[in-house]
């Protein structure tokens, strides 16, 4: 400023903006910019490659599952933005985001930098509004004034992200909210106060002001807008009352959101009131859904048209509040929150202080400053790297941990279902998981479309200024509601046609007839019509490619057997057309021999073997069992001569199908045969990765001790143990290996035997022995605690040795699984037992 007197006088102002680069200069401008949006930046990585929507915030694995936790669901929106990443890692995918190393050494590393940008800013942030208000009465101008909100507005933005960010970093140290989060509320507060006397700002938009007279505007003191009595306007204009309300709403919610869900109790209160509003809603539905099942005319009419517009409204207000507690719409708020600070610093229609754009020492000093952060963060990932525990020592167990559950049932988009049931869109009731059926998904991004929708006509209108932000909001919203409501009647209408469909099929198939009865009911092959045939297609693919070999300068190789097949795979019709619909995970084993006649065996993995992948496209994983120059060229030829046969084979699986199958779910054109009809063998997915002589089939349904039917399903999976099946064998029966793998004794175990009971993991897992093979096969019946009460699962194990490396295939069946706990029963599986056992034992590497 040109005077350093501290004084003012608002009937006296000067004519000129005096140069305050320490303010406005284009370096300070840039540092609290950049600063921002690196902060904005690592909470967007953060999300897309680290974040996991499915683990609790709050409560310690060792202790008892609180109220807290058995409210937790996981998110579904986080669940579909993510599930292209979960998805992969819980297949296994070469290309795995969740590899504990790389997660530790990014996670760390985006840590210490956040850490050092809020410090940095909290710091900085809080000087600025502080300078800036012990100059209001030494006259600073109203454009430096505003100046100083904006670059304050860029450090809130930064320590909002550090609370996205740093959330879990908070709750587990306590000390690191001791002078942070005080310090954030005591910023924002100020900032608060600092916004109020901008709603008199108002030449963005004015498109009748000139230069000059913006310039002796923007020329008076500030503090000139903080006393009305000065001022004779007021807060008289709209528009820019309501931009400055658009900036404290932004920031006060932003700030209360995210203080809320640090602290578990105004997290338990939130989940409380919403659990309460859930409650209520669904049970009124269930009554009205109850009143339109009877057999007459009105309650057809009333599910129609009163129902399902009911269940669509519950349904769209389940999404929003869905979004609000989302993680991605944290992430979105704070990329709306720095657009938003970057539309009022640096928008201006005038040049009003040309001064502010020379690179002077100062500017200079605050872009350098900017390397702080990003030096913190190279050498955070470069130095990060997890030391080796010391020799003799791999094997020690940890400390005692429990089985961390989940004890509801999670929302998910990709879930394996039992085959023959009911498509999903037959579900009307409200307390289906409508998240797994086709026609949500349109739904939510109709959902999303209208809030994106509303905030970019809101920025578009503020920056041109046709209109005042509320007004324009006014005309537009009935159109926004339009498109809303018609998005509605889309749903339900999509429901109703579902359901007119398949009017034969009342409830979901309790038994294997049920494909027959659909087929029955089916003129003309007009609706739907689903077979699944995992299991013919695990006896295709055993006998196909178990005759694939190779032979090249005495080095041979032949493919041995298919070890697992995880997925699905369905022949479906519709409309006289046969389609296939398949998308599945195998893992094949080799073996074969150099020039020295050395035995060598490894296995191949495929990610990915679906409908639509093209020959060229499969990706192959070739691994050898024991890593040694002299086995290399076995690998090799698996590579240049198997892998081709190979494409081609799994290329043939579709039109095998097709027509193996495509016969059994068609008849001809106008014959509706009601007798006489052979019920098409039917191949259950529960039998694809059993060994020949284990039985097969399963229903979509159990009845428990209690007499209460559970929908089920089955899922499976498979883990390479370096050691003998005699070891693996022992693992799992002998009450001292057991107490180690565990981390405690065992709870109950009255021996390895047939109807010998266990209880592991402090009475979180439970059940009893029923078949022993020593040493190749278990079978248990096996529960979670938060399974419905008396319903079991049966456990089958398969030891496959390889006696070539010394390697052993665990083969895992669980057939009886309740819906919805097929992804917490299958990731507790492999971290409390798999990987305990392989860090315990020193039987294998742990990915």
């Amino acid at each position: 400023m040109g005077s350093g007197s501290c004084r003012y006088d608002c009937s006296d102002s000067p004519t000129e903006l005096s140069p305050y680069p320490d303010i406005s200069g284009i370096g300070v401008s840039l540092s609290y910019t950049l600063t921002a949006g690196l902060s904005l930046l690592i909470v967007l990585i953060y999300y897309v490659f680290i974040y996991r929507p499915d683990i609790r915030p709050f409560g310690d694995p060792n202790k008892q599952v609180t109220t807290h936790d058995k409210r937790f669901t996981t998110n579904p929106i986080d669940r579909y933005f993510l599930s292209w990443r979960l998805k992969r890692s819980h297949q296994g995918s070469h290309c795995d985001w969740n590899d504990p190393t790389w997660k530790d050494r990014t996670g760390n590393a985006l840590k210490h930098c956040m850490l050092i940008l809020s410090d940095f800013q909290l710091v900085t942030g809080l000087s600025i509004i502080i300078s800036g208000f012990t100059q209001l009465r030494c006259g600073i101008s109203i454009y430096h004034w505003h100046k100083i909100v904006q670059l304050a507005w860029f450090s809130s933005i930064t320590h909002l992200c550090c609370l996205t960010f740093l959330r879990d970093h908070f709750r587990k140290h306590k000390l690191a909210q001791f002078w942070r989060i005080p310090g954030m509320v005591i910023l924002v507060i100020l900032l608060t106060l600092a916004l109020i006397p901008t709603a008199q700002y108002t030449w963005y938009f004015d498109d009748k002001i000139t230069r000059e007279d913006v310039i002796l505007f923007v020329s008076k003191p500030a503090i000139c807008s903080f006393l009305p009595h000065q001022n004779p306007t007021g807060f008289n204009n709209r528009a820019g009352n309501q931009r400055a309300g658009i900036s404290i709403t932004l920031l006060i919610i932003g700030m209360f959101i995210r203080l809320c869900q640090i602290y578990q109790a105004s997290t338990d209160a939130y989940l409380a009131l919403r659990d309460w509003c859930s409650t209520c809603s669904r049970k009124l539905l269930r009554r009205i859904h109850s009143w339109s099942n009877l057999d007459s005319p009105l309650p057809v009419f009333s599910t129609i048209f009163l129902y399902r517009p009911l269940l669509v409204v519950f349904l769209c207000y389940q999404i929003l509040f869905n979004v609000v507690s989302s993680k991605v719409f944290e992430v979105w708020w704070l990329a709306v929150s720095y657009a938003w600070g970057a539309l009022n610093l640096w928008y201006q229609k005038y040049d009003i202080e040309p001064e502010s754009r020379e690179w002077t020492f100062g500017q200079v000093i605050a872009i350098v400053l900017l390397f702080a952060p990003i030096a913190a963060l190279i050498e955070g990932y470069l130095t990060n790297v997890l030391p080796s525990p010391p020799l003799g020592q791999q094997n020690i167990p940890e400390e005692t941990h429990c089985l961390v559950l989940q004890p509801r049932i999670l929302s998910s988009l990709h879930r394996q279902e039992d085959p023959i049931q009911a498509p999903d869109f037959l579900e009307h009731d409200p307390d289906y998981d409508f998240y797994n059926i086709f026609s949500f998904s349109t739904l939510i991004h109709a959902t999303l479309f209208t809030i994106a929708q509303i905030c970019i006509w809101t920025v578009i209108l503020l920056a041109s200024g046709v209109f005042t932000p509320l007004d324009a909001f006014i005309i537009y919203t009935p159109y926004t509601l339009a498109m809303s409501f018609a998005t509605c009647v889309l749903l339900s209408l999509i429901l109703t046609l579902g359901a007119a469909e398949l009017a034969f099929v009342r409830t979901r198939p309790k038994s294997r007839s049920a494909f027959a009865t659909m087929v029955l009911h089916n003129p003309n092959n007009w609706h739907w019509v689903n077979k699944d045939v995992s299991g013919w297609a695990r006896e295709y693919l055993d006998k196909e490619l178990g005759q694939i070999s190779a032979e090249h300068d005495g080095v041979t190789a032949k493919i041995d057997k298919v070890v697992s097949m995880d997925g699905d795979v369905d022949v479906s019709q519709r409309k006289g057309k046969v389609i296939t619909i398949f998308d599945v995970k195998l893992k094949l084993e080799y073996s074969g021999k150099n020039e020295e006649g050395e035995e060598a065996s490894g296995t191949i993995t495929v990610p990915e073997v679906a409908h639509d992948t093209e020959e060229d496209e499969y990706v192959f994983d070739v691994d050898v069992y024991s890593e040694d120059s002299s086995k290399q060229p076995v690998k090799d030829l698996v590579r240049s001569k198997i892998l081709p046969q190979l494409r081609t084979s799994l290329a043939k699986l579709g039109p095998a199908l097709m027509v193996e199958h495509g016969k059994d779910i068609q008849h001809a054109p106008g014959a509706n045969p009601a007798s006489g009809f052979s019920t098409p063998k039917v191949y259950s997915s529960s039998s694809v990765n059993k060994s020949t002589g284990s039985k097969s089939g399963t229903s979509g349904s159990q009845t428990n001790s209690s007499g209460a039917v559970v929908n089920v399903t089955t899922i499976t999976d498979s883990t390479e143990f370096r050691t003998d099946a005699a070891n693996l064998f022992q693992t799992f029966t002998d009450p001292q290996r057991i107490a180690a793998f565990t981390r405690s004794p065992p709870k109950n175990f009255t021996g390895a035997k047939p109807g010998g009971t266990f209880e592991l993991f402090g009475g979180n897992v439970s059940g009893e022995y029923t078949e022993l093979e020593e040493p190749t096969h278990i079978v248990q019946k096996w529960r979670l605690a938060q399974w419905p009460a008396g319903h079991y699962s049966t456990l089958s194990i398969w030891f496959d040795q390889n006696d070539v490396d010394a390697v052993t295939v665990m083969r895992v069946e669980w057939k009886g699984v309740p819906v919805g706990q097929e992804e917490p029963t299958k990731t507790n599986w492999d971290q409390y037992y798999v990987r305990s056992i392989k860090t315990t034992f020193g039987f294998g590497t742990v990915l």
